[in-house]
């Protein structure tokens, strides 16, 4: 995939099992056991987000390092486990500010819309 390292996070345990068998032929895969804003996201190039709507704050974000690529994905399908829902996918952007967008698009069905952001990490 011409990545070096691919790091994946859940905080989920029964995750943890599934996520080492998908990636058990990778020996630069690891998979942490923890809420994404508890690590430091400062050394990665790429950070990659499919579930937005599932963290509590964004304060994750602000580890990321200016420049860095970010791929983010949430909906506004409102939900037990959806904490941090997104209207439309311009108050997404409004929720992670990113330069140089690649893509801002919207998936639409009759019960809730997904949205995707692609940009870099603005300096600060």
């Amino acid at each position: 995939m011409g990545f070096s390292f691919i790091t994946e996070t859940d905080p989920d345990a029964r995750l943890t099992a599934i996520s080492k068998h998908i990636n058990v032929s990778n020996p630069n895969f690891l998979h942490l056991q923890k809420d994404v804003n508890d690590l430091d996201l400062s050394d990665y190039d790429l950070v990659i987000s499919t579930s937005c709507e599932h963290i509590g704050n964004n304060s994750w974000f602000n580890s990321i390092r200016p420049g860095a690529l970010v791929a983010l994905q949430s909906t506004n399908l409102k939900w037990h486990d959806h904490v941090n829902t997104a209207d439309s996918v311009q108050s997404f952007q409004k929720q992670f500010n990113l330069n140089f967008r690649y893509a801002d698009e919207m998936f639409f069905n009759p019960i809730f819309s997904r949205y995707m952001i692609i940009g870099e990490k603005p300096d600060v």
